[in-house]
């Protein structure tokens, strides 16, 4: 077994993966934090396949070498471990989400010496002197550990794309389907133990998903863009059942009063509001500098109304004012007739917030 037959036996995935590092370098899109996560499960795929072809040089031995025990356990505890970091890919990034991220590895650090150990308790699995394998009382331990990582990979995937199209989830679908059906389909059959390639082209895969919805994604928002916008009704025009248009109100002026940080993390507050009280059928766009607009499918008028006054109470305990406009488009001829009526109800609804803080004797410009 030669490097040379190692480069021929892994060309493809080898292939793949330096693809992977290359759109990485070119990525616009994708954030520090994606990048570096994403070479960190490049990094540990290389890893498994050169522990996958030296302990597979170990079976060769006409006795028991120590190296094969320790690398049989580092390969089994790799692949829960590769699919817990590429969940970071797409993870929360607040307190409580990276707390509950550090709560998902237990399984994998109690494994761990599990795996290690296995030699001398005869947990798992163990080899004899003459170099042959042993299953112990858990030796599926490993296929259960997979098979958590994979449930929990696919939990945060689908509550990730929960608020995009359904194309992204089908993708997503297809994505894991396809690779776990690979990897069954070698344990069934007996073709290999080594899920590298398999992991090297869904991971690929994965990654252009993520990258396309990322360029469809505003950046400082993380809501779907204008250009996502214009995509999304022209692609579930038949399924639209409303449509919301927002305003916030004095955008420029906090920009040119406190400053564009101050502008900035104005916008990010009512957009997290949006996102968080849309309803689950709505999906948000931020489609201008101060402009929001709110698509709903499935959703009947009460639903969607509720929806805004949700997030007219959330907007309350801010220093931020936004105007709602929503037109039903069943009522209304086609998407872009009920954007314009969404569209006036909206400024009629500035035209009377102002009315009402000026009687009230307030600024217009800002909630003190």
């Amino acid at each position: 077994m030669t490097i040379k037959d190692f480069f021929l036996q892994n060309y493809m995935m080898l292939y793949e993966l330096v693809g992977l590092l290359i759109l990485l370098a070119l990525s616009a899109h994708i954030s520090v934090q994606k990048r570096l996560y994403t070479r960190i499960v490049v990094a540990l795929l290389l890893l498994e396949t050169v522990v996958y072809w030296v302990e597979m040089w170990t079976q060769t031995f006409e006795t028991l070498s120590l190296a094969r025990p320790l690398l049989t356990a580092l390969k089994y505890a790799l692949f829960p471990l590769i699919l817990y970091v590429l969940t970071q890919v797409i993870s929360l990034d607040s307190v409580k989400g990276k707390r509950k991220n550090l709560l998902i590895l237990i399984p994998e650090l109690i494994c761990i010496p599990l795996f290690f150990t296995s030699q001398w308790t005869h947990l798992v699995v163990y080899f004899t002197g003459d170099n042959h394998f042993q299953g112990g009382p858990l030796s599926n331990l490993p296929y259960f550990l997979f098979a958590f990582y994979v449930g929990f990979f696919l939990i945060r995937n689908f509550m990730f794309f929960r608020k995009y199209s359904p194309v992204n989830r089908l993708l997503l679908v297809y994505i894991t389907v396809g690779a776990l059906a690979c990897v069954v389909l070698y344990y069934v059959f007996n073709v290999t133990d080594d899920y590298g390639a398999i992991f090297a082209s869904a991971i690929l895969l994965y990654y252009l998903c993520l990258y396309i919805q990322m360029a469809k994604t505003d950046p400082m928002t993380l809501l779907s863009n204008r250009q996502c916008f214009y995509q999304d009704i022209r692609s579930r025009a038949g399924r639209i059942t409303g449509v919301t248009s927002i305003d916030m109100n004095e955008l420029k002026f906090i920009n040119d009063t406190f400053g564009h940080e101050a502008g900035d993390t104005a916008l990010i507050t009512v957009s997290k509001i949006f996102w968080d009280n849309c309803g689950p059928n709505g999906v948000v766009y931020r489609v201008g500098g101060d402009e929001f607009v709110v698509i709903y499918t499935s959703t009947n008028d009460e639903e969607a109304l509720s929806a805004i006054d949700r997030m007219r109470e959330k907007l309350a305990e801010t220093r931020y004012i936004c105007a709602f406009g929503y037109a039903p488009k069943p009522q209304i001829e086609d998407v872009e007739s009920a954007l314009r009526e969404a569209d006036r109800l909206m400024y009629e609804n500035k035209a009377y917030i102002k009315k009402e803080m000026l009687e009230r004797g307030e600024t217009v410009h800002y909630r003190q």
